[in-house]
């Protein structure tokens, strides 16, 4: 049996952080890994949910599963659409509605998913997932193929749900996969480093120790994984394309950027490559970095293997990414409020924990 823990949010220097200033975290993870520590790997570019847990879902790159970020263009719809939402980036229409438009999220990626792979091969697959996360867009893109769904509704009830499930296939060879967003959260809206954020961490791990040395769960063939999507980076620092002062490089654009606000994909009128080029470098060349985006991915910024078809079209003309502590926005809006964000390259978004051990 395998089971994979994913903790939405978790930075592999967050956590390291708070095992220097906290004994009983260093404890706890010395206890959940045998010894050996945190392990850090790397996320995928971006460092954002979706590109992550579908890459996590399926073992294929961005650049093969096409979900390069949470706005992406879709040409078939000749619109931006949020892959998180499954819906329009504007406007105020209901999450999902994409699929009553003919965008099937089963077929989103065009890449088998891992619990399809696993039923081939005659392992079941169970799930442990928030409730109101269960049947959306993202949900039904990545966990095609599942044959069990347990649902819960936060607080404690995740706990007591995920130790049912480990009960049940205790002996049995299955996949269990369980997802909790808590600290990703608490760190858009407290900070990457915080009192809410750590004592998230630390009841994470508390009730993780609880099921590995539960001898109802324990069977002496399982691997227990506890791993992160992506890391977080405070940045308080918003750049507006669209501010009077930016206006010539807002000019160049065709759309709004897409992708995130630490990794945004711009979307150029014809012709104004050059000139987009030239003037990021003259009124952002501090903050910004901008490549074309072909080169990115020709370089294999989104990972090897051949790429998605609609590749090209989501990441548009260049990929603007800031440096840490600073973000791209538009006009204001309610997540000008959250002070940590992540899917840009820093080593806090992009580096993250690996717990191992065998139960």
């Amino acid at each position: 049996r395998v089971v994979l823990y994913i903790t939405d949010g978790l930075g592999y220097f967050r956590l390291g952080h708070l095992i220097e200033h906290d004994p009983e975290v260093a404890d706890l993870v010395h206890q959940l890994t045998d010894g050996r520590g945190a392990i850090p790997l790397t996320s995928t570019a971006p460092s954002t949910t979706v590109a992550a847990l579908n890459t996590l879902w399926t073992g294929a790159t961005p650049a093969q599963h096409g979900v390069m970020g949470t706005v992406l263009f879709l040409p078939e719809l000749a619109m931006m659409c949020n892959v998180l939402h499954f819906k329009p980036q504007m406007g105020n229409l209901p999450s999902g509605i994409l699929e009553s438009w003919g965008i099937d999220p089963t077929h989103f990626t065009g890449v088998p998913t891992l619990a399809q792979r696993l039923a081939q091969n005659g392992v079941p697959t169970h799930l442990c997932a928030l409730y109101s996360l269960i049947g959306s867009g993202l949900s039904r893109m990545l966990h095609t193929g599942v044959e069990h769904i347990t649902e819960n509704l936060g607080f404690d009830d995740m706990w007591g749900q995920f130790r049912h499930v480990l009960h049940q296939t205790r002996g049995q060879k299955a996949y269990v996969s369980m997802y909790n967003h808590n600290i990703d959260q608490l760190s858009h809206f407290y900070h990457a480093i915080s009192p809410q954020t750590s004592a998230e961490i630390k009841h994470q791990l508390r009730r993780l120790h609880q099921i590995v040395t539960d001898l109802e769960i324990a069977d002496g063939r399982t691997l227990f994984l506890c791993v992160a999507d992506h890391g977080h980076q405070d940045a308080p620092n918003a750049i507006r394309f669209n501010a009077p002062e930016n206006f010539a490089f807002y000019d160049t654009f065709r759309m709004f950027f897409g992708g995130d606000v630490r990794f945004s994909y711009v979307y150029l009128r014809d012709g104004q490559r050059e000139n987009a080029m030239r003037l990021s470098k003259q009124l952002f060349g501090d903050n910004i970095a901008l490549i074309p985006s072909e080169t990115a991915l020709d370089a294999g910024l989104f990972g090897i293997g051949d790429h998605h078809p609609e590749v090209k079209h989501r990441i548009g003309d260049l990929i603007a990414i800031p440096r840490p502590t600073y973000r791209h926005a538009d006009i204001p809006r309610p997540e000008d409020k959250v002070f940590s964000f992540h899917a840009g390259l820093s080593a806090w978004e992009m580096l993250v924990p690996l717990l191992w051990k065998v139960i």
